[in-house]
């Protein structure tokens, strides 16, 4: 019934989508769909005969709401796959034992909360407000990761410094020095969907050796502060974020750091610009030392993404107007948040990030960021790189916004 709703109030060949995850979520998208967890990778269904697209509709409704309960998802899940309706090949079900009536109920209840949901059409992006011109300076939301994109170097390393049992590192660090190879190798072999899975699941494996041998156990809430002091930035980055800030614009830290203690502590002199800090946490005891075990928020691509999909929902009536959602990053983990971006901006020289962009396809080269600017000071969406914080403040117009200046 939704996509038999969607597809007589839609012209022909607008695409209506009907999407089937791994974990075994169904979608439905009717005339304007909410964009996918990776835009850039998914592939749009035609409308094409619209009798076989409802049979294939109905089919996966009929098996998702009678099939049983899904066992718990494994550690590694393709969270970017999509498959098209008239791709999918559904073998026979086996005979499992029936649902029981309140699973099918609420399954029933999901989906009309999917049908809900669609039938509003959702806040237009800065994107599509710039179909009439240029994004709108200064943007509304600045989200940038932190370690080799605020910072010069990766910090891991000097707050591991600081346990008593920093010896036992050498394993854990080893472990994704050889793991992330792999993922470098289905890089460049065009692969990329595997390699983003690989790189969650190989920082997932990596911080679970640490919190086995509780390694960064015993480290001192003062120590974290004092040590993150010491914190070489990039130039130009704190006064970056100060004129974000003064600018109007929300400033939001996106990491897989392993404390905010210690991200606090390297953006101290800028700590009254950040909105907010979205990291993963090394847990503290009451003495104010640290237990050893971090609570996992931010890990891989998908948990960066997310959390910058619900900093952009927040902005949604500044979208409306055309003002930009930006995500700075540096890495591959950052490589889904920057797709997501209205203005995605890639800083430093990262090679494998440029290997990655360059494979996917719909994806323009990257340009260098002052060519974002239009002849009415607007900017054109889109990806770019950015040499420096300096670059990226005077291209966003910040300083400007924060002097008051025309």
């Amino acid at each position: 019934f939704l996509l038999q709703e969607s597809a007589e109030d839609t012209p022909p060949g607008h695409p209506v989508c009907v999407w089937l995850t791994n974990n075994h979520h169904l979608c439905v998208c009717g005339r304007r769909p909410h964009p996918p967890p990776l835009p850039a990778l998914a592939r749009f269904l035609p409308l094409g005969e619209r009798s076989s697209l409802c049979c294939s509709f109905f089919t996966l409704l009929w098996r998702f709401l009678l099939s049983p309960a899904p066992s718990p998802p494994p550690s590694i899940h393709l969270f970017s796959h999509i498959t098209p309706c008239k791709q999918l090949h559904l073998p026979p079900p086996p005979p499992p034992p029936a649902p029981s009536f309140m699973l099918v109920y609420r399954r029933m209840i999901c989906l009309a909360a999917t049908a809900s949901a669609t039938a509003s059409p959702p806040a237009p992006s800065a994107a599509a407000a710039a179909a009439r011109g240029g994004i709108k300076l200064p943007p509304a939301l600045l989200v940038t990761d932190f370690d080799s994109t605020l910072t010069l170097n990766d910090t891991l390393s000097s707050l591991v410094s600081l346990s008593p049992a920093k010896s036992s590192f050498e394993k854990a660090s080893a472990f994704y020095l050889s793991s992330f190879a792999e993922v470098e190798r289905l890089v460049h072999a065009g692969r990329l969907e595997e390699a983003l899975a690989l790189s969650e699941h190989v920082e997932h494996a990596a911080i679970d050796l640490v919190v086995q041998h509780r390694m960064l156990a015993g480290i001192a809430a003062e120590e974290i502060v004092r040590a993150s002091r010491e914190t070489q930035l990039r130039p130009g980055a704190l006064d970056a974020l100060r004129a974000a800030a003064a600018s109007g614009v929300g400033v939001h830290i996106c990491s897989a750091n392993w404390s905010p203690i210690w991200i606090s502590g390297a953006l101290v002199n800028c700590a009254d610009a950040l909105t907010g800090i979205h990291t993963n946490e090394l847990e503290m005891d009451m003495s104010g030392k640290s237990t050893g075990i971090l609570r996992r928020s931010v890990v891989g691509p998908a948990d960066k993404a997310r959390c910058f999909a619900r900093l952009c929902a927040e902005h949604e009536m500044a979208r409306r107007e055309g003002r930009a959602c930006v995500f700075v990053g540096d890495a591959l983990p950052d490589l889904t948040a920057m797709l997501d971006a209205d203005i995605g901006i890639l800083i430093g020289d990262n090679q494998l990030m440029r290997s990655a962009l360059a494979i996917i396809d719909g994806v323009a080269p990257l340009r260098e960021l002052s060519s974002a600017v239009l002849q009415d000071g607007t900017l054109l969406p889109g990806l770019y790189f950015a040499s420096s914080w300096h670059d990226i403040a005077t291209v966003l117009l910040l300083e400007r916004s924060a002097l008051g200046r025309p």
